[in-house]
């Protein structure tokens, strides 16, 4: 039976990281991969996803220094990040309900403005209004 070789492109869809992650993470060892001569040249095949550690699969608890390196954040970190988060998708679900009423409260304007325009009456020509009598 042969096996299942992941390509770097496939393992972050799966994992739901970035390339540029995965690429990292098999460079400081958290993932396991093999480099083998490709079509263009050299390519990484990552052998076994189930041998990769939970917090690479989760893709949380990581963020990247002023240098451009990730570290792990502290619990006190990912907790304020996780209440962030929250706030954002509170937000996020408010201004989604905000933008319907917006677009209705729209609608029933453009209604009014067009009964209006039914009401008023049209202005008479001038020379109508000198020959009132006729």
């Amino acid at each position: 039976m042969a096996e299942r070789y992941w390509s770097i492109k496939e393992a972050a869809a799966v994992l739901g990281l970035s390339e540029k992650t995965i690429r990292r993470r098999i460079k400081d060892g958290s993932i396991k991969a093999e480099q083998i001569t490709g079509k263009y040249g050299v390519e990484y095949r990552i052998m076994d996803l189930n041998s990769v550690p939970a917090e690479v699969m989760e893709g949380n608890g990581w963020e990247l220094d002023s240098g451009g390196e990730e570290r792990r954040l502290s619990v006190g970190e990912e907790g304020a990040l996780n209440k962030a988060l929250d706030m954002i998708r509170d937000l996020q679900a408010e201004v989604e309900k905000l933008s319907a009423q917006v677009g209705f409260l729209q609608a029933q304007l453009m209604e009014a403005q067009n009964r209006i325009k039914l009401l008023s009456a049209p202005k008479q020509p001038w020379w109508q209004r000198l020959l009132w009598w006729k």
